[in-house]
Protein backbone atom coordinates (compact mmCIF):
# COMPACT_ATOMS: atom_id res chain seq x y z
CA UNK A 1 0.00 0.00 0.00
CA UNK A 2 0.92 3.74 -1.09
CA UNK A 3 0.82 6.13 2.13
CA UNK A 4 0.77 9.71 1.59
CA UNK A 5 3.90 10.73 3.81
CA UNK A 6 5.88 14.23 3.78
CA UNK A 7 9.72 14.81 3.26
CA UNK A 8 12.54 16.94 3.95
CA UNK A 9 14.79 17.71 1.14
CA UNK A 10 18.27 17.61 2.60
CA UNK A 11 19.93 20.68 0.98
CA UNK A 12 22.62 21.18 2.84
CA UNK A 13 25.85 19.06 4.14
CA UNK A 14 28.72 19.98 6.44
CA UNK A 15 31.67 18.29 7.90
CA UNK A 16 35.21 19.30 9.59
CA UNK A 17 37.78 19.05 7.43
CA UNK A 18 41.38 19.06 8.67
CA UNK A 19 43.10 21.76 9.75
CA UNK A 20 39.96 23.50 11.00
CA UNK A 21 38.66 23.92 7.49
CA UNK A 22 34.49 23.62 7.23
CA UNK A 23 32.77 21.98 4.31
CA UNK A 24 29.41 22.99 3.97
CA UNK A 25 27.90 21.87 0.19
CA UNK A 26 24.88 23.50 -0.89
CA UNK A 27 22.74 21.27 -3.50
CA UNK A 28 19.86 23.78 -3.77
CA UNK A 29 18.34 27.17 -2.58
CA UNK A 30 14.95 26.18 -1.29
CA UNK A 31 12.60 26.88 2.17
CA UNK A 32 14.57 24.69 4.06
CA UNK A 33 17.85 25.66 2.71
CA UNK A 34 18.22 28.47 5.35
CA UNK A 35 17.43 26.38 8.28
CA UNK A 36 19.72 23.95 6.92
CA UNK A 37 22.53 26.44 6.27
CA UNK A 38 22.33 28.07 10.15
CA UNK A 39 22.44 24.93 11.36
CA UNK A 40 25.46 23.76 9.60
CA UNK A 41 27.59 26.96 10.02
CA UNK A 42 27.11 26.65 14.01
CA UNK A 43 27.66 22.91 14.09
CA UNK A 44 31.34 23.67 12.27
CA UNK A 45 31.32 26.81 14.36
CA UNK A 46 31.23 24.98 17.37
CA UNK A 47 33.95 22.33 16.32
CA UNK A 48 35.98 25.40 15.85
CA UNK A 49 36.37 25.98 12.25
CA UNK A 50 39.10 28.66 11.03
CA UNK A 51 38.25 28.49 7.33
CA UNK A 52 34.86 27.44 5.14
CA UNK A 53 34.66 25.80 1.54
CA UNK A 54 31.36 25.95 0.40
CA UNK A 55 30.48 23.49 -2.15
CA UNK A 56 27.93 24.85 -4.98
CA UNK A 57 28.73 22.72 -7.53
CA UNK A 58 25.68 21.47 -9.63
CA UNK A 59 23.64 23.76 -7.85
CA UNK A 60 21.55 25.33 -10.31
CA UNK A 61 19.65 28.04 -7.88
CA UNK A 62 16.40 27.97 -6.15
CA UNK A 63 14.57 30.95 -4.23
CA UNK A 64 16.26 34.60 -4.40
CA UNK A 65 14.34 34.91 -1.28
CA UNK A 66 16.40 31.42 0.14
CA UNK A 67 19.99 32.53 -1.63
CA UNK A 68 19.44 36.29 -0.09
CA UNK A 69 19.20 35.20 3.52
CA UNK A 70 22.04 32.76 3.65
CA UNK A 71 24.10 35.58 2.04
CA UNK A 72 22.64 38.29 4.61
CA UNK A 73 23.22 35.82 7.20
CA UNK A 74 27.04 35.78 6.07
CA UNK A 75 27.68 39.72 5.49
CA UNK A 76 28.18 42.83 7.68
CA UNK A 77 24.77 44.69 8.07
CA UNK A 78 24.00 46.73 4.88
CA UNK A 79 23.10 46.66 1.44
CA UNK A 80 25.12 44.33 -0.50
CA UNK A 81 23.40 44.62 -3.59
CA UNK A 82 20.35 45.09 -5.72
CA UNK A 83 17.50 43.04 -7.96
CA UNK A 84 16.43 45.23 -10.70
CA UNK A 85 13.27 44.65 -12.81
CA UNK A 86 12.61 44.86 -16.44
CA UNK A 87 11.41 48.78 -15.97
CA UNK A 88 14.94 49.28 -13.95
CA UNK A 89 13.28 49.30 -10.81
CA UNK A 90 15.67 48.19 -7.97
CA UNK A 91 15.03 46.45 -5.02
CA UNK A 92 17.65 46.49 -2.60
CA UNK A 93 19.25 43.13 -1.37
CA UNK A 94 19.87 44.06 2.57
CA UNK A 95 22.24 41.62 5.37
CA UNK A 96 20.22 42.20 8.52
CA UNK A 97 21.79 39.65 10.52
CA UNK A 98 24.05 39.93 13.40
CA UNK A 99 26.18 37.14 12.61
CA UNK A 100 29.35 37.89 9.87
CA UNK A 101 31.43 34.89 8.16
CA UNK A 102 34.56 34.51 10.35
CA UNK A 103 38.17 33.34 8.15
CA UNK A 104 39.00 32.47 5.13
CA UNK A 105 36.37 30.91 2.22
CA UNK A 106 36.32 29.38 -1.21
CA UNK A 107 33.45 28.67 -2.99
CA UNK A 108 33.31 25.64 -5.34
CA UNK A 109 31.76 25.55 -8.79
CA UNK A 110 31.46 24.02 -11.87
CA UNK A 111 29.58 24.37 -15.07
CA UNK A 112 26.24 23.55 -13.89
CA UNK A 113 26.41 25.93 -10.77
CA UNK A 114 23.80 28.58 -11.92
CA UNK A 115 20.91 31.10 -11.00
CA UNK A 116 20.84 31.67 -7.01
CA UNK A 117 23.97 29.64 -6.70
CA UNK A 118 25.68 32.20 -8.99
CA UNK A 119 24.69 34.92 -6.31
CA UNK A 120 25.83 33.68 -3.67
CA UNK A 121 29.23 32.51 -5.27
CA UNK A 122 29.80 35.98 -7.14
CA UNK A 123 28.41 38.22 -3.96
CA UNK A 124 30.99 36.19 -1.60
CA UNK A 125 33.90 36.95 -4.16
CA UNK A 126 33.13 40.58 -5.32
CA UNK A 127 33.10 41.25 -1.53
CA UNK A 128 36.24 40.26 -0.85
CA UNK A 129 35.16 37.45 1.88
CA UNK A 130 35.40 34.71 -0.63
CA UNK A 131 39.18 34.74 -1.49
CA UNK A 132 40.58 31.97 -3.72
CA UNK A 133 44.21 32.74 -3.54
CA UNK A 134 44.42 32.46 0.45
CA UNK A 135 43.50 28.70 1.27
CA UNK A 136 45.13 26.83 -1.11
CA UNK A 137 42.13 24.67 -1.81
CA UNK A 138 43.72 21.71 -3.73
CA UNK A 139 45.00 20.58 -0.06
CA UNK A 140 42.00 20.13 1.35
CA UNK A 141 39.54 19.20 -1.05
CA UNK A 142 39.92 16.60 -3.58
CA UNK A 143 38.87 17.65 -7.03
CA UNK A 144 40.07 14.35 -9.18
CA UNK A 145 36.89 12.96 -9.64
CA UNK A 146 35.22 16.25 -11.32
CA UNK A 147 37.63 17.71 -13.39
CA UNK A 148 35.23 21.04 -14.47
CA UNK A 149 35.51 22.06 -10.74
CA UNK A 150 36.96 25.52 -10.10
CA UNK A 151 36.57 27.82 -7.41
CA UNK A 152 34.60 30.70 -8.41
CA UNK A 153 35.83 34.00 -10.32
CA UNK A 154 32.53 35.86 -11.39
CA UNK A 155 32.33 38.07 -14.18
CA UNK A 156 29.58 40.57 -12.12
CA UNK A 157 27.09 40.69 -9.72
CA UNK A 158 24.64 41.99 -13.07
CA UNK A 159 23.61 37.87 -13.67
CA UNK A 160 20.23 38.97 -11.66
CA UNK A 161 19.42 42.12 -13.57
CA UNK A 162 19.85 39.81 -16.92
CA UNK A 163 17.66 36.66 -14.74
CA UNK A 164 14.74 39.27 -14.15
CA UNK A 165 14.52 40.41 -17.15
CA UNK A 166 14.35 37.26 -18.97
CA UNK A 167 11.47 36.55 -16.48
CA UNK A 168 9.40 39.67 -17.40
Amino acid sequence: DLVAASYQIQSVTSEMLEDSIAYIRISSFNALTVDQFRTAIEKVNKQGSAAYIFDLRDNTGGTLEAASEIIGFLLPIGTYGYVVDGKGNREPLIADSAYELNGKAVVLVNKATAGEAELFAGTLQELGLANFDTVGISQYFNCEDNFDSIVYSPPSIDYIKRSKQNMD
